[in-house]
């Protein structure tokens, strides 16, 4: 648009005229699709070329999946996360078919870590907010493993670095 054109959508009369015309753009929008599509192909970067390694590694990966058929009749270990103000929880709805004696139960600052179970060796589960892995407690009660930990505390205030002279 040129500077003209461009001035009269400055007055809010010429919008309202144009906002109550029949909207001939609308009927056809693929334009807009196409107009989105050259303004991210000239403002993004392509995408990274992956090196032969990656390719290969990638290519394994898939074929190994390929390979493994999911197991029919199995049902997934499903986990359901949430936190309150001082604590996180972790709740895993674990399968009949799992001993829940052979379970193992890691806490680390951003994830809680699952061992022995039967088809999968572990299972990482990303915590939405820092805690304490000391202060963990794990029970296990009617099928569902519960999983609990102190949020970390931010302190707001300052912390003062010392000066070495």
């Amino acid at each position: 648009m040129n500077q003209p054109d461009m001035n009269k959508w400055l007055k809010w009369e010429h919008v309202e005229k144009f906002l109550d015309q029949p909207q001939k753009y609308i009927e056809n929008i693929k334009w807009i699709e196409g107009f989105v599509r050259d303004v991210f192909d000239r403002t993004l970067p392509p995408p990274p070329q992956m090196n032969a390694d990656v390719q290969q590694t990638q290519s394994k990966s898939q074929q190994k999946a390929q390979r493994t058929p999911p197991q029919q009749g199995r049902e997934p270990v499903n986990g359901d996360t949430f936190e309150t103000h001082t604590d996180v929880f972790v709740r895993l709805k674990i399968p009949k078919r799992e001993d829940p004696r052979s379970l193992q139960v890691l806490v680390k600052t951003s994830h809680v870590k699952i061992l022995g179970l039967t088809d999968e060796p572990r299972k990482i589960i990303k915590l939405p907010s820092p805690v304490l892995p000391k202060t963990a407690k794990a029970t296990y009660k009617e099928g569902v493993l519960q999983i609990q930990v102190r949020r970390r505390r931010y302190k707001d205030g300052y912390h003062e670095a010392y000066i070495e002279y």
